[in-house]
């Protein structure tokens, strides 16, 4: 027979949740920051809840690369980054990035971040 939760485990259910939301919401922010050199091809805004980032192409940037391409040099660099345009069944699929940033640590976000900045503004 299942034994019934007591007022104890639901306050550390609710603790731990309140606790993992601080913490996601430093993860984006370090993400965010990091990104910052490439808000000029990338749409960048804030989620206000979640474990991952949708980030739009710019147009400028779509007219030269899609998502999916920007995921495959990204892989080539040890950045695993997902397009959103892979998930579309839409006959104009959108432009963007997922980027996951709930199982890394701040330094993690803050070094692949800059790196994937850096890709994105030498694309020509």
């Amino acid at each position: 027979q299942p034994r019934s939760r007591g007022l104890g485990d639901v306050y550390k259910r609710q603790a731990h949740l309140r606790r993992m939301r601080r913490v996601y919401v430093r993860r984006q922010a370090h993400l965010i920051e990091a990104l910052s050199p490439a808000r000029g091809l990338l749409d960048i805004q804030p989620e206000p809840s979640g474990m991952h980032l949708c980030i739009p192409l710019r147009p400028e940037l779509a007219k030269r690369m899609t998502d999916q391409d920007i995921s495959a040099k990204a892989q080539n660099q040890d950045l695993r980054i997902g397009a959103l345009s892979a998930h579309s069944v839409l006959p104009d699929k959108p432009q963007a990035l997922l980027l996951g940033y709930a199982a890394f640590d701040d330094d993690v976000l803050s070094e692949a971040g800059a790196r994937l900045a850096r890709m994105i503004s030498t694309i020509e």
